[in-house]
């Protein structure tokens, strides 16, 4: 029976996600505010356990993933050889990691300058890979459940095969969906593990055609325990359209035994090497501020999405707007009623907006966001004169005056430009591929010219909606509400014969305050997405394309 004591790592039952959009349209206004995404797990399936029945830990399907899962305190040496256009060069580095009894995890990279290329940041792409294992550790449950198949090969020979899961992962190493894995038993024991890829994918920046991994175990003589002996990981691919051939191979140097044995060393000269006191030390920063209590829910297998974020967002509105009343110059609404009857007056207006957001997780579940934005406003107000029997003043009849003149329709173009700005906030919560979020947001704008800014607008958006990750997206409903007052006051700038004249306006609106939201979010790479919606209601009718990116 092969013994788990040192594949010492505390499973999850799933990976939790969540995701969430948000959308503020005012008038004049409209941003696209920010979305969580995550992967979500698949569902737990009920079958003959494979793992079970061969009595193999179920943690061997994260060696594949995070070699960091051997012991709570342990050294690796680490050698990447790189051959790029013909040429090779070959980096070597020890990752040295310990846990105490808090939980809390320091790692740190041992090296020797002399043993690092020239020509790249070794210590970089270390730490990197690194920190995305140390972040896998908890993916107990990461591969494929409907996948596993079995087989005997001979008397005291099976392979088991499986896949890894297109649900559990994180986006930046999502490409282990594409993975096909063998593991072979000899004896009842697990010797070797072997993990191909299905098609090409994107790996620590390069392009990779072909991907070998090969994970060969050994039982220790003093306690049976099985461990890793050793991961060589090939690949061939290209960079900058030129052939490229990678080779990291790891090998365990050492661990701290948990039943009370002490330092159980795997290899005495490279333990010897790593010891020594000229070796320099840098320390791999695995903890971020935000989002609070991150690491707490990493642990327990949950993926969260990237903390900051930035994007860009464009949006095409249509509102048709219905007026119940209006005054300019501070004339009173029932003698301007005399002339332009309110009920025969609508405008329809075209909004278009370019919006930059920078937001952040302060929580999982929580983020917030501010962003600044301008809009373009095209109106053409249609209203019906009813004429007048007399020239009529409107201010000083040497500026403005209404000449004596019958019934008649008038279509009058409208041209503003507006500078915006806002903050918000959206919770987020989701189970399996379903997720929800509520947003809030608050915006204020500012005529172009004018000094003062406007009152300000909120708006609240609730969303529900279901991850494909097949596709790496999500796609999702969801219905807006705008808390627009019931009338619309500001000031228009002219000139009439040449002199400037100001007019104030009190309109009174009628519009629906609801709209229904469709949309989709696609995931480009670990750190880009873009989002795409549709809104309509009763009134108004816009499209929204937004482009982010989190690091």
């Amino acid at each position: 029976m092969i013994q788990t004591d040192k594949l010492i790592s505390k499973p999850s039952n799933r990976a939790l996600s969540f995701s969430a959009f948000a959308l503020l349209v005012a008038f004049p206004e409209m941003v696209l505010a920010e979305e969580l995404k995550g992967s979500a797990p698949q569902q737990q399936v009920q079958q003959v356990d494979v793992f079970e029945q061969y009595q193999i830990s179920k943690d061997i399907p994260k060696y594949a993933l995070s070699s960091l899962v051997q012991a709570s305190d342990l050294v690796e040496h680490v050698k990447k050889t790189v051959t790029y256009n013909g040429e090779s060069e070959t980096s070597e580095v020890y990752l040295v990691q310990s846990i105490d009894h808090k939980g809390n995890i320091d790692l740190r990279v041992k090296y020797d300058e002399k043993k690092l290329s020239k020509n790249e940041d070794v210590l970089d792409q270390i730490a990197k890979l690194t920190r995305n294992e140390y972040r896998l550790r908890d993916f107990a449950d990461s591969y494929d459940k409907k996948s596993v198949t079995h087989f005997q090969t001979g008397p005291n020979s099976a392979v088991i095969n499986f896949n890894y899961s297109k649900f559990g992962l994180p986006q930046d190493v999502a490409y282990f969906r594409f993975m096909r894995v063998k593991l072979f038993l000899e004896h009842g024991k697990v010797s070797k593990m072997e993990v191909r890829n299905s098609q090409p994918f994107t790996f620590a920046g390069y392009k990779i055609d072909d991907y070998l991994q090969v994970i060969t175990f050994e039982t220790l003589d003093d306690t049976s325990d099985i461990v890793m002996k050793e991961k060589v990981i090939t690949a061939k691919g290209e960079r900058k359209n030129k052939p490229i051939e990678l080779e990291y191979v790891t090998t365990p140097v050492a661990h701290y035994d948990d039943n009370g044995m002490g330092v159980v060393v795997l290899d005495q000269t490279l333990m010897s090497e790593v010891s020594d006191p000229r070796y320099r030390e840098e320390r791999v920063d695995l903890d971020r501020t935000f989002p609070l209590m991150g690491d707490m829910i990493r642990r327990k297998g949950i993926d969260l999405p990237m903390p900051y974020g930035v994007s860009l967002a464009y949006r095409d509105q249509d509102l048709n707007m219905d007026l119940t009343s209006f005054s300019v110059f501070g004339l009173d609404p029932n003698f301007i009623a005399k002339f332009f009857d309110p009920d025969k007056t609508t405008a329809k207006i075209n909004a278009k907006s370019v919006t930059l957001r920078g937001d952040v997780n302060i929580l999982p579940f929580w983020n917030v966001f501010g962003y600044i934005g301008q809009i373009d406003i095209n109106a053409k107000v249609k209203t019906q004169f009813n004429g007048n029997e007399e020239p009529i003043c409107v201010v000083d009849c040497n500026l403005l005056e209404i000449p004596e003149m019958g019934a008649v329709e008038l279509n009058i173009p409208i041209h503003l430009r507006y500078s915006s700005v806002g903050v918000g906030t959206t919770l987020a919560v989701g189970y399996k591929n379903l997720f929800a979020s509520a947003t809030a947001t608050f915006t204020k704008t500012k005529l172009d010219g004018a000094d003062d800014w406007g009152d300000g607008i909120m708006t609240y958006q609730p969303l529900i909606g279901y991850q494909l990750p097949d596709y790496r997206a999500q796609i999702f409903v969801g219905a807006e509400y705008q808390d627009y007052d019931d009338f619309l006051d500001g000031e228009v700038n002219f000139k009439v014969g040449g002199l400037p004249v100001t007019m104030p306006y009190h309109v009174g609106i009628d519009v629906d305050r609801w709209t229904y939201t469709v949309g989709f979010n696609k995931e480009l790479g670990k750190s880009y997405n873009i989002t795409g919606m549709y809104s309509t209601g009763e009134d108004r009718t816009s499209v929204t394309l937004n482009l982010g990116y989190r690091f």
